[in-house]
C-alpha cells in the first residue's frame, strides 16, 4: 500500500478505531493510568508553567494525552497492517485489532509489556541498554511505524493549530510529554502486533 491509498487507509483507521480503543486494548494494561499521570509529568517538565493541581488544567492535559495515545497507537497498527508482507488483507487485519484480544494473545502481550517494554523505552534515552531479540524486533517495528504516527500526531492539532482540527493545542512546554506518550503508544502497538503474530515477531 503506497501513496494516496496508504493515506486513505490511515485516515480511515483513525476515524474508525481511535475512539473505540478502550474496547480493543488488552485489559491487562491500563493505558488510561498513564494519561492520568500526564498532568503531573507536564508540571515537572514545564517547571511550573503547568499547574497539575488546577482541575481544569489537569483535565485538559489528560485529554490531550488521550488524543496523542489514541492517534499514534492506531496509526502504528495500521502502518504495520499495510507494510508487513504476510498480511494479505490489511483492512481485515486492522479490523481484528479493533476487537479485544483472545486470552492467549493477551497473555503474550502481558509478557511483552512486563519484560520488554521497560528496556525498549529506556533504549530511546540510552542506546547502550541491552535489548533481547523481542526488544530488537519491537524497535524494528517502531522504526517502521513512527514516521507516519508522528506525522499524524502533528496533524492532530496538539502541537499547534491545524485547519479543520477541533483539538486544543497543548502548551508548548508539555510537548515533550506528549511526544513521550506517543512513543510509548507506538511501542505498545508493536507489542500488540507481536502478540497477535508471534511467528512474525
Amino acid at each position: 500500500m503506497v501513496g494516496s491509498a496508504l493515506r486513505h487507509f490511515l485516515e480511515h483507521a483513525i476515524d474508525e478505531h481511535a475512539a473505540t480503543l478502550d474496547d480493543a486494548f488488552p485489559p491487562c494494561f491500563d493505558w488510561h493510568r498513564i494519561c492520568r499521570e500526564a498532568p503531573l509529568m507536564a508540571e515537572r517538565v514545564s517547571e511550573g508553567a503547568v499547574d497539575a493541581s488546577d482541575l481544569e488544567t489537569a483535565e485538559t492535559v489528560q485529554a490531550q494525552a488521550d488524543v496523542a495515545v489514541r492517534i499514534t497507537h492506531v496509526v502504528a497498527l495500521a502502518v504495520l497492517c499495510a507494510a508487513e508482507d504476510h498480511i494479505a488483507d490489511p483492512e481485515a487485519a486492522l479490523e481484528a485489532f479493533g476487537e479485544a484480544p483472545e486470552e492467549d494473545e493477551e497473555e503474550r502481550f502481558a509478557v511483552l509489556a512486563a519484560e520488554v517494554l521497560g528496556p525498549a523505552e529506556a533504549f530511546f534515552q540510552d542506546e547502550t541498554v541491552a535489548l533481547d531479540d523481542r526488544g530488537v524486533e519491537a524497535h524494528r517495528f517502531f522504526a517502521l511505524a513512527w514516521p507516519l504516527a508522528s506525522e499524524y500526531l502533528m496533524l492532530s492539532g496538539l502541537f499547534g493549530e491545524v485547519e479543520g482540527s477541533d483539538v486544543e493545542p497543548a502548551h508548548e512546554s508539555i510537548h515533550p510529554v506528549l511526544a513521550a506518550l506517543a512513543r510509548l503508544a507506538v511501542l505498545l502497538a508493536t507489542m500488540r502486533w507481536m502478540a497477535r503474530y508471534p511467528r512474525a515477531a
